[in-house]
């Protein structure tokens, strides 16, 4: 499953980077990549931030435009960390069976 969700980040990332650099055609995209703890990493280019399997985030961490959660246990999926990031307009990709812990309990 954590296979799947880097392919589909990548994927993601690999998007919004082309995106971006189709916009900016003259100009070179910053990418980043920050580990932020155990299988939560924060990925930014141009103006979008993405988050992986939010954990232990810390207070003021950069809001997220998206979160991709490989699956939903509690290091993976943590509701006090998700909220610390997300607002009204995060993108969230999760796996259905995360949908109980997701619903109602985000924001």
């Amino acid at each position: 499953m954590k296979k799947i969700a880097l392919i589909i980040a990548l994927i993601v990332f690999g998007n919004i980077i082309y995106g971006a650099t189709l916009e900016k055609s003259k100009s070179i995209v910053e990418k980043k990549l920050f580990y932020v703890s155990h299988d939560c990493f924060r990925m930014e280019t141009g103006k979008k931030v993405i988050y992986t399997d939010p954990f232990n985030i810390p207070n003021g961490a950069k809001r997220a435009d998206i979160i991709l959660i490989t699956h939903q246990h509690q290091d993976h999926l943590q509701l006090e960390s998700i909220n610390k990031i997300a607002d009204k307009n995060t993108v969230i990709i999760a796996p259905v069976s995360a949908e109980y812990e997701l619903k109602n309990k985000v924001l």
